[in-house]
């Protein structure tokens, strides 16, 4: 089973214009969609997808949360939320500028989230009880209100090493470096992130495997580096590397594509490819989310 932690999911809310609305004025949307999103709820959404077992842990609050729990019931994928008492699950907004001679944009609003308490901690962690050590953990963005920046090394401390389970972790900042020294199975950072871990602009290609290799020296077992147009990297502490360099284009909406990356690179492992298989087939489907063509059909049957 793989288990996905959002501990702060959202409603994406899409709207579709022609130009970037001026301000103070009134603009009409093309079309618009709302889904259900958050990063790990977008693995879990997209592992469904590819016939693995998965089931989805995190925070939810007010009417919007009835919105996230909903939307994964219907997409007939097994959760447990924690409900907050606090606030209301976010509503993240896209603005996608389409101009009509192929230029796309996006520019991406997230919303406020609820606050989580103590003993929503601990409710959250009673989450946990049946993880094992068959079991992979997959930590996903951003935390709540009132919840400190170790939260997912509590998590692991507490509900997930016991259980001699793995762990994945796609986070920034402290988020993510707190828990390099409980040995993560795998680490996503984007460029943008691995940047500002690293303090400075990375060039080309042999400086950020250079900043993904001090990861590994940290701790992290793999390291995935989502890199946008660019394509991504992958490198292991066994010495495997490998980049994968874009093939369609610029992405219509980018946003959940490092979510589709992480997604299939496990979905690879449990039909048993190896690791480089698994990070080409997770780049795969990455690219086809962020052209907004969803998941082909010969992804999701694969053996």
């Amino acid at each position: 089973m793989i288990y996905t932690v959002t501990i702060n999911p959202a409603i994406d809310h899409r709207i579709y214009v022609e130009k970037f609305p001026e301000e103070g004025s009134l603009s009409r949307a093309k079309k618009s969609t709302a889904s259900t999103g958050g990063k790990g709820v977008n693995v879990s959404l997209i592992l469904k997808r590819l016939g693995i077992s998965t089931k989805a842990l995190g925070f939810v609050a007010g009417n919007t949360g009835y919105l996230i729990e909903k939307g994964l019931a219907d997409d007939d994928v097994s959760a447990s939320f924690v409900r907050l008492s606090k606030g209301e699950t976010r509503i993240n907004t896209k603005i996608i500028i389409e101009d009509g001679e192929g230029n796309i944009s996006c520019t991406e609003i997230n919303g406020q989230g609820p606050s989580a308490f103590e003993k929503d901690l601990e409710a959250l962690i009673s989450l946990f009880g049946d993880v094992n050590e068959d079991d992979m953990v997959i930590f996903s963005g951003s935390i709540v209100n009132g919840l400190k920046n170790d939260v997912y090394e509590v998590l692991l401390e507490q509900a997930v090493l016991p259980r001699k389970a793995r762990f994945a972790v796609d986070a920034c900042g402290e988020l993510l470096l707190s828990t390099l020294k409980h040995r993560p199975f795998l680490i996503k950072p984007n460029l943008e992130e691995l940047q500002e871990i690293a303090g400075r602009t990375l060039s080309d290609d042999e400086e950020i495997k250079s900043a993904a290799t001090s990861l590994i020296e940290k701790g992290a077992s793999n390291v995935i580096v989502s890199m946008g147009e660019k394509g991504a990297m992958f490198i292991s502490e066994d010495g495997t590397f490998c980049t994968y360099q874009t093939q369609k284009g610029k992405a219509a909406d980018p946003v959940g594509a490092g979510d589709a990356l992480v997604a299939g690179f496990f979905a690879g492992l449990e039909k048993g490819l190896s690791k480089e298989e698994a990070f080409v087939l997770g780049a795969r489907i990455s690219e086809y989310t962020a052209m907004g063509e969803g998941i082909p059909e010969k992804f999701r049957k694969f053996n």
